[in-house]
């Protein structure tokens, strides 16, 4: 059963996962290997809680459905008064769909009112959907016992410490009131360093914007909407250093790359947009993998390999 697996992978995780839970934040140095196995089971967990909501959402709609088919059984039941014979066949098909409705609520229920300590404990999708699978991608590049730097705020974004701007749009019939506000929050920020001595540098945002819709409708009632519109940001900063590589085209190369006396500097931009109607239980798309690696490749294209250096 769905509570039972949230519990055991809750039980699974060590005493500093579970401090993370609790406090969705985390900054420090440690090799590739160590964050595999301190991400992996974070990310297992959150797996499970997320199918654990979305299984009871499922039972809800079952239990639902079913209710409805009851409801309407004993209204023909009523109309068409049966025979004694059809009497018996409609009171068991009746005690059949009564007894699945009432255990798919109770099961609703019991596990809304036992998963209620672990909703708190949900993170966001960027964990087990980037930046674990991202770990997992450079540590091909990169030795196991690797020192990574990283930081991992999995906080709400829409709280006033990161709340950039806001301002009324409209208040003009028929709205009485159209606020949008606009947060910042930066869930993630990383440093590894390569086999070939190249550094990756990138940090990883959301640019949140609020729109709170306050409206008269046409029955004379006032009523608020709450909508979210979320743009998820990587800015990536890539160092090759200049005695390990040498530039393909520095004409090219130049739009995004800056440069010192020893090292080639690549500056990258990764961006992907969302709509959702809840944050940030709404928020479960991830920025994809795939964008990351492709602008860590169209740097690597920007340089070729010097002879007889480790990265030939």
């Amino acid at each position: 059963m769905n509570f039972y697996r949230i519990r055991r992978a809750y039980r699974a995780l060590d005493s500093k996962q579970k401090v993370f839970l609790k406090e969705k934040r985390i900054e420090k140095t440690l090799t590739i290997k160590e964050w595999q196995r301190f991400l992996k089971g974070l990310a297992r967990y959150d797996k499970i809680n997320d199918e654990c909501r979305a299984g009871a959402i499922r039972t809800l709609s079952l239990a639902t459905t079913l209710a409805v088919l009851l409801t309407i059984l004993a209204a023909v039941f009523i109309v068409i008064r049966p025979t004694t014979l059809e009497q018996v066949g409609f009171i068991l098909l009746m005690a059949f769909f009564a007894s699945v409705t009432i255990g798919g609520l109770l099961l609703v229920l019991f596990n809304a009112i036992y998963s209620r300590k672990y909703k708190r404990y949900d993170l966001i999708n960027h964990l087990r959907k980037f930046i674990l699978p991202i770990l997992l991608v450079l540590k091909e590049d990169a030795h196991a016992k690797t020192p990574v730097q990283l930081m991992l705020d999995f906080n709400k974004g829409n709280t006033k410490d990161k709340l950039l701007d806001q301002k009324d749009i409209k208040d003009e019939p028929p709205y009485i009131r159209l606020k949008e506000k606009t947060y910042r929050h930066q869930w993630a920020e990383a440093a590894i360093q390569l086999n070939d001595a190249t550094n990756i540098q990138w940090k990883g945002y959301d640019d949140l914007k609020e729109v709170l819709d306050t409206r008269r409708r046409s029955s004379g009632r006032v009523k608020t909407k709450r909508k979210f519109k979320v743009k998820h940001w990587v800015d990536m900063r890539i160092v090759f250093q200049k005695e390990m590589y040498q530039l393909k085209n520095k004409v090219q190369a130049a739009e995004i790359m800056t440069e010192t006396s020893d090292k080639y500097i690549f500056k990258l931009k990764v961006k992907q947009k969302y709509r959702v109607g809840r944050y940030p239980d709404g928020n479960e798309n991830a920025i994809s993998t795939n964008l990351f690696l492709a602008a860590i490749a169209q740097a690597y294209q920007q340089v070729e390999p010097i002879s007889g250096t480790h990265a030939h």
